[in-house]
């Protein structure tokens, strides 16, 4: 196999020795800097803390889905906040009834009880400056903005005019647009409190068990699909808005249809830890994926919606929170754990703007750059 200084020969035309020695020495440093950057890489990978940016406290802005269930008759049940506060070193911040939105529970957790995107842009803008306060302070480096449940849910008004066809495809674009702005607007006062930010999507509750029993009133599965392609559109906007925000996206509505199923094939169960989770059963027992009104999830789905968010703040941030092992999902909600059975691989549904090399290509990597570096030790001989 020729060295590369005879392949660098090989490429240059006859006689060219001084392209060797001087046009080739920009490039090959500059391919060196790039090898600097993979091996600086390569043992940020390989775990060095001084690179992590750990939570030390974590914010959440949303809707009751993001609420403390305790706090609102749901203590039989946790959402994804309260398993990553009670589970993961209290990062929520101290327990205590507030004077302002948050009402009781966590200090971190702003997020209000059925409100609307607009609604949490509000309360984002009305507490910005105790939010900066809290970021500043160092107690919260770490934030979740999952917004559009309400705007979009099986119970809102833009779910029942969709699905009827009384909305055009015009009216339907406008209504996004309005929602998409309230959260964008969100996204950058957040972002000015240099708090490290994750953006969710919505998931589609026409696959839940709220329209069923007698709330069944949108019993068309192609119907319900006009409300799905209408939530896709949303969907890819808040992607691009997170791209362009240079911040983690969790894509929450393609994580539902994996757990769900779609409209034309639900899933009647979903097999975590060895549990079949009943995916429209509702109530107290933990093996329903949703409490009894039939709108939140309960403990073991929301377990898998906590490591969706903390793996973007993994591969985001490289934040060093692990994520719930199943059987610590399971035995959290109060189950049995009968060995892992998820199948599903989450990562899947988190888009980061950091390119991470798999291990094997920083592996073939690293050795090159090694013979880049001898190659410019013998140009600079040949000079």
């Amino acid at each position: 196999m020729p060295s590369p200084i005879n392949v660098l020969k090989t490429l240059a035309p006859p006689g060219a020795r001084t392209a060797v020695g001087t046009r080739a020495r920009p490039a090959v440093r500059r391919l060196i800097g790039l090898c600097a950057a993979a091996a600086l890489l390569a043992a940020t990978i390989g775990g060095g803390s001084a690179a992590r940016a750990q939570i030390q406290g974590l914010a959440a802005f949303g809707d009751s889905l993001s609420e403390e269930y305790f706090a609102n008759g749901y203590s039989y049940a946790q959402s994804w906040f309260e398993q990553i506060h009670q589970h993961r070193g209290g990062i929520g911040g101290p327990y205590g009834v507030r004077g302002d939105t948050r009402g009781e529970g966590y200090e971190y957790n702003w997020s209000l009880w059925g409100a609307s995107a607009s609604q949490v842009h509000s309360i984002i803008t009305n507490n910005l400056t105790t939010i900066q306060g809290q970021v500043t302070s160092g107690n919260v480096t770490h934030a979740v903005l999952y917004a559009g449940t309400n705007d979009y849910g099986a119970w809102s008004d833009a779910y029942e005019r969709i699905y009827y066809g009384t909305w055009t495809q015009g009216q339907i674009d406008s209504y996004r647009e309005g929602v998409v702005s309230e959260i964008r607007g969100a996204v950058e006062k957040l972002q000015g409190t240099g708090v490290s930010l994750v953006l969710s999507g919505v998931q589609d509750f026409g696959l839940g068990p709220f329209r069923l029993g007698n709330y069944d009133t949108f019993g068309d599965p192609a119907r319900r699909q006009l409300v799905a392609n209408a939530l896709s559109d949303f969907n890819d906007d808040l992607k691009a808005l997170a791209l362009e925000k240079n911040i983690a996206f969790v894509d929450m509505l393609n994580f539902s249809y994996a757990v769900h199923g779609t409209h034309d094939a639900p899933n009647a169960t979903l097999s975590v830890g060895g549990q079949n989770i009943q995916m429209t059963g509702a109530g107290t027992g933990a093996t329903n994926a949703y409490v009894a009104d039939r709108i939140h999830h309960h403990s073991v789905y929301q377990g898998l919606v906590a490591n969706l968010f903390l793996e973007a703040f993994e591969r985001q941030y490289n934040a060093g929170t692990p994520t719930f092992s199943e059987q610590e999902i399971v035995t959290n909600a109060g189950l049995a754990y009968g060995g892992d059975t998820l199948g599903i691989d989450l990562s899947q549904f988190v888009y980061t703007s950091v390119a991470i090399p798999e291990p094997g290509t920083l592996a073939l990597l690293l050795p090159g750059c090694g013979a880049l570096w001898l190659l410019r030790r013998r140009i600079q001989r040949s000079a």
